[in-house]
């Protein structure tokens, strides 16, 4: 089932991209799914030459992915708090409080029906 789930994510995401701004730093979102695509660049791989890499954030499951070419690895979330645009979508890693008292427990963003969104950083 897992794997399934990933082959999911890795053709959803595929769609994303390819439909969306592929300009570094895009950050893709669409309305009815939990996956955030955040575009990377082009990344050189000896032998296949220039491979498109994007970071993929599941806010439902909070996890994370590196998509480069057709390849999808698993990714620590907390590697792309410093990548531009990524924090505003890891809320579950919230800065802890300075008064002392405990931390509210984040909530992903939700996601409603509707188109995708491109946001350029």
């Amino acid at each position: 089932m897992k794997k399934l789930l990933l082959i999911f994510l890795f053709f959803l995401t595929s769609a994303a991209v390819g439909c969306g701004n592929l300009q570094p730093g895009a950050v893709q979102s669409a309305r009815d799914t939990p996956i955030v695509t955040i575009t990377a660049g082009k990344v050189f791989i000896p032998g296949p030459g220039y491979l498109l890499a994007a970071y993929l954030i599941d806010t439902q499951t909070r996890s994370c992915w590196i998509r480069i070419g057709e390849q999808l690895g698993a990714l620590d979330c907390g590697n792309l708090m410093g990548v531009p645009g990524a924090a505003k979508y890891l809320t579950w890693f919230a800065a802890p409080p300075s008064s002392g008292a405990p931390a509210e427990k984040s909530v992903p963003p939700t996601q409603q029906g509707g188109a995708a969104a491109v946001e350029n950083i």
